[in-house]
């Protein structure tokens, strides 16, 4: 047994000889596109090859996607970008619900008043729809009834600019009341 045959029982290590290392660098690119063919011919199969290589080595997959993740944060950020803004451009509706569900939660004069989203993604698409919310040059999810709950029955998309002078206004410190700067018409 040589030196060569040695190393490779002891390390498991498949050397490849010059000659292979060129001749695949010579086809590289066709055994590539052979394989691109392959696993758009056969996707179940190499689902099931990537699925054992990962019960086997999932450890180093993901020491390996950690370590990716920390020496390339701008590739991470432009790809969360790109995802972002194609889900926006896709589901807006989504984002939405998001920021109302957050201020339900969060704001202080949204709990005190008790106010709840009870929309459902489905009714919020419907909305979106109902309203033309998609020709708006800045949508808003406003709420009818100031006083009630995220529902349905409640809710309209309209611009921005209106709801901001729809929003709240304390009006007298005293009486702790507070009031619209312009009144409100159920156009819902």
């Amino acid at each position: 047994m040589n030196q060569v045959e040695l190393e490779i029982k002891m390390n498991g290590v498949n050397k490849q000889s010059e000659s292979q290392k060129n001749w695949y660098k010579r086809n590289r690119l066709k055994i590539l596109k052979k394989q691109k063919k392959d696993r758009k011919q056969n996707p179940e199969k190499y689902k099931k090859q990537k699925q054992t290589y990962y019960k086997k080595n999932k450890k180093k997959v993901i020491e390996r996607n950690n370590n990716w993740k920390k020496n390339n944060p701008n590739k991470i950020a432009k790809i969360a970008r790109k995802c972002y803004l194609k889900r926006r451009k896709e589901t807006p509706w989504v984002f939405f619900a998001y920021k109302a569900k957050n201020r339900c939660n969060k704001r202080k004069l949204y709990i005190e008043l008790q106010i709840k989203y009870q929309l459902t993604m489905k009714e919020l698409k419907k909305l979106w729809f109902r309203d033309k919310a998609y020709l708006l040059k800045q949508p808003s999810l406003d709420r009818i009834d100031p006083d009630g709950n995220y529902k349905y029955s409640n809710c309209r998309f309209i611009e921005k600019d209106i709801n901001a002078l729809l929003a709240r206004i304390k009006n007298n410190k005293n009486t702790g009341k507070f009031e619209s700067t312009i009144k409100r018409k159920n156009n819902g």
